[in-house]
């Protein structure tokens, strides 16, 4: 029989037969619109028109940094971002340039992949350098789709780096609504903040989820469109049931983040834009967005939270880009047209407003459906752009390679969607089935059903294949998924010479646990993509707290940094030595070949602990613990938990003397059984069971 993953190519293929015939079917039937499912390509939508001129002309500096005007001129990773995607639709390959090579030059300054959020240009303030998540997104998207447009592979492989990061350090799990995008690497988790995790739902931008999914299709990216919708359900503040901008989680429920501005603010108003750009706008998640923006009110206000629930209007919105966002919103929930000004571009406006109009009106033409009117936007859209679908295979093959096991195989291979356009009812013109349709669409329909008849005979063909030896455990299955999210060790290729460092260190001096775990992530990213791995070896010093009483706290410390000193010089530059919790010490080994190699290590280092001070004041140490990515684990702090692990289960089992246990010795005991050893030493095996948990 064939597998679970043939089966399903099969499913597949005939889904994309039906889904063809069903299309021509509707085209040839009723004058449908037809809009290819998204991703489409943005590249070209904005090509030779004014507004991108325009645009340019007021916001982007000759250096390639995107200004923005109404925040002290400072530029952020947000604005690149959004620059680059504009960029790419205007076509204007100089421009697109000059804002990427500004921003690697001025935001992707940290040891990761991802932006510093901002720069002022002043001495006193100059680079904030934690990073903010929608701006790496928008970055990482914006190049994927240069990669597509101008079939340039470093833009895609730059992409590829930043999604890696951003996958690794600003998502995180929530045990009540799946995984959740984390604002920024740093400062917003539980572990960083009491009411924490801290979120943002304007940092779900879910049309950028489909193209990065071509860059990394082993992440369930619809895991996390779906936690951002349920939070942005649950996300009902004040008399006008709108989110607010900064959200703390708390089980499963939603309050005001603590220091910060309790309102629906700057960043919450592009909800509905993102909402609708990736067609998951209903009425029923808009239908606070209508309330609080009338269709005919001049401009839409901030809403700043009062007591006892209660909101009052805070500022004023009265820039035309703004009201862009409502006539996005009234569209998508009560499908009203879109009024004139929508498609009369004002560059007389600040970056951000000025920003989501253009952005608005990309989305509306992306989107189609019966609030365009196809001769006034030719105001503001190229008449040679087509929705064509997104793809990177002419970039790098496998970019869109269908992988058994994916969880979105089915939903990836649907070809077309249909949007109804109601009969000219004006005069003016609406874009029309031969807008389309043309021979190049019927040969790529050729072409698809030409490969489902060929995936179905090459499945037929491996019917007596025999099955697989072993089934793969759950665990490891995750756990090569996790790999293939960070990075395909050069997508198979194995290096002829593995450098003895990495490029870059992905370690600090921090003692911070969590913080630590994600430096191990990072490291175990770098080496996989050298074909290699990382290893742990964990260290605990024997009665910490008996050593503490004898030497002092300040002393006791000392000799256990003494020892970590020790090991680190033993190791190369990107090898790690940590201190935890005062007296654990964690070694990180990268570039190992597997486990054997890390074993083959740990007596050279093993070696250095049994001449430290410590082991001469009569330390006993137990045998290290090991763990090595990614057979005990892909997440850092998973990866330390199996080294603390497996210390435990190495450890002996009977360091206690016989003569201790009724818990009292004589000063004769103390003599006469350990002659050659200090008072810490006795200490050590008097106090060992009761400070340390018994072996696994």
């Amino acid at each position: 029989m064939p597998s679970g993953s043939s089966r399903l190519l099969v499913f597949v293929a005939l889904w994309q037969c039906l889904a063809i015939q069903a299309s021509l079917g509707q085209i040839g039937a009723s004058h449908q619109l037809t809009q290819l499912q998204a991703p489409a390509r943005i590249g070209g939508i904005l090509q030779n028109g004014p507004d991108w001129s325009a645009y340019k002309a007021r916001f982007l500096d000759q250096s390639g940094r995107i200004v923005d005007t109404g925040n002290d001129r400072c530029s952020h990773s947000e604005g690149q971002g959004y620059g680059m995607i504009l960029a790419v639709a205007a076509g204007d390959r100089e421009a697109f340039n000059a804002i990427w090579s500004w921003t690697k030059s001025h935001l992707l300054i940290r040891k990761d992949n991802l932006a510093a959020w901002k720069w002022t240009g002043s001495p006193a303030q100059g680079v904030e350098v934690n990073n903010a998540s929608d701006g790496d997104i928008l970055i990482a998207w914006g190049l994927a789709e240069a990669s597509d447009y101008w079939s340039e592979p470093a833009f895609l492989e730059a992409a590829r780096r930043i999604t890696a990061d951003i996958l690794i350090k600003s998502v995180t799990p929530n045990n009540s609504f799946g995984p959740v995008l984390s604002p920024g690497a740093h400062g917003f988790s539980e572990e960083e903040r009491a009411d924490g995790p801290v979120i943002n739902l304007s940092y779900w931008v879910y049309p950028a989820f489909r193209r990065l999914a071509q860059i990394q299709p082993k992440f369930d990216w619809n895991k996390l469109a779906q936690s951002g919708l349920a939070l942005t359900e649950k996300a009902r503040f004040g008399t006008s049931r709108l989110p607010l901008d900064w959200l703390a989680i708390l089980g499963d429920k939603l309050a005001p983040a603590e220091g910060f501005n309790a309102r629906f603010g700057y960043d919450a108003i592009r909800i509905p834009l993102y909402l609708f750009w990736a067609s998951e706008a209903t009425p029923q998640r808009l239908s606070s967005f209508v309330k609080a923006w009338p269709v005919d009110a001049p401009h839409i206000h901030l809403l700043a939270l009062g007591g006892e629930g209660g909101q009052k209007p805070e500022i004023a919105l009265r820039e035309p880009g703004y009201r862009a966002l409502a006539a996005i919103t009234h569209c998508a929930a009560m499908h009203i047209p879109y009024p004139d000004e929508f498609y009369h571009f004002n560059a007389n406006q600040n970056y951000y407003p000025a920003t989501l109009h253009l952005l608005s009106v990309i989305a509306a033409q992306m989107q189609g459906g019966p609030c365009l009117n196809a001769v006034k936007a030719r105001n503001l859209i190229s008449d040679s752009w087509r929705p064509e679908p997104a793809s990177l295979a002419a970039v790098f093959p496998q970019a869109d390679e269908l992988r058994p096991g994916d969880q979105k195989l089915v939903e990836d291979a649907t070809l077309l969607v249909n949007r109804k356009i109601p009969p000219d009812d004006g005069g003016e013109e609406l874009l029309t089935v031969q807008d389309e349709i043309g021979p190049v669409y019927y040969f790529r329909v050729a072409a698809e059903v030409m490969i489902a008849v060929a995936a179905f005979i090459w499945i037929i063909q491996r019917k007596t294949a025999p099955p697989r030896e072993t089934p793969v455990d759950e665990k490891e299955k995750r756990v090569s998924e996790a790999v293939s999210a960070i990075g395909p060790a050069l997508e198979g290729k194995q290096l002829p010479l593995v450098p003895r460092t990495l490029p870059h260190s992905p370690f600090t001096a921090t003692k911070h646990i969590p913080t630590l775990a994600q430096e191990i992530e990072v490291a175990a990213a770098a080496c996989v993509r050298l074909s290699r791995t990382i290893g742990l070896i964990y260290i605990e010093v024997p009665s910490f707290e008996a050593l503490e009483k004898e030497v002092g706290p300040v002393e006791a410390d000392a000799k256990v940094e003494a020892l970590a000193a020790s090991l680190r010089s033993a190791l190369r530059a990107t090898d790690n030595v940590a201190v935890l919790n005062r007296k654990e010490i964690l070694v990180c080994i990268c570039l190992l070949a597997n486990a054997s190699d890390l074993k083959n290590i740990a007596p050279r280092l093993y070696a250095r602990v049994e001449r430290s001070e410590l082991a001469a004041m009569g330390a006993v140490f137990s045998p290290p613990g090991f763990a090595v990515y990614p057979l005990n684990g892909y997440e850092g702090m998973a990866l330390i938990d199996a080294a603390r692990a497996d210390f435990r289960r190495n450890r002996p089992s009977e360091d206690e003397p016989a003569a201790e246990t009724s818990g009292h010795h004589t000063s004769e005991e103390k003599t006469h059984s350990h002659p050659s050893r200090s008072t810490y030493a006795f200490r050590k095996r008097k106090t060992y069971h009761k400070h340390m948990p018994p072996p696994e």
